[in-house]
Formats: structure tokens, C-alpha cells, sequence
């Protein structure tokens, strides 16, 4: 898991490895039931194009 903060639409970006939708679905609920979180929006990785943190210049 990791966590960003960032300005722009969103304050808070987690990135969230989780095993199935019933997994990740157990993870929103608790995440939507902490004081102070409004709102939370999801994202998911259909596929990967390229993993690797090596920049190329």
C-alpha cells in the first residue's frame, strides 16, 4: 500500500493492492466509516503497460 498527498481534485491518493472485490470492498467500508472522510472514489488496473520505477533520460 502507499499513500500520496496531492493538490488538485483530490487530497489523498492510496494505492491499494488487495487479493478479490470482496477484499477491496471490505477495505472501502472500513476506510468510509474513519471521521472526516467525505468522500472516496475508486480506480482499478485492467492491465499493465510497463512496470519499472527506471527512468529512461
Amino acid at each position: 500500500m502507499g499513500g500520496y498527498v496531492t493538490g488538485g481534485i483530490f487530497d489523498h491518493v492510496l494505492k491499494v493492492v488487495v487479493k478479490d472485490p470482496e477484499t477491496f470492498n471490505d477495505f472501502i467500508r472500513k476506510l468510509s466509516n474513519i471521521p472526516n472522510i467525505s468522500k472516496v472514489q475508486s480506480s482499478f488496473v485492467m492491465s499493465y503497460i510497463k512496470q519499472s520505477t527506471k527512468l529512461h533520460f
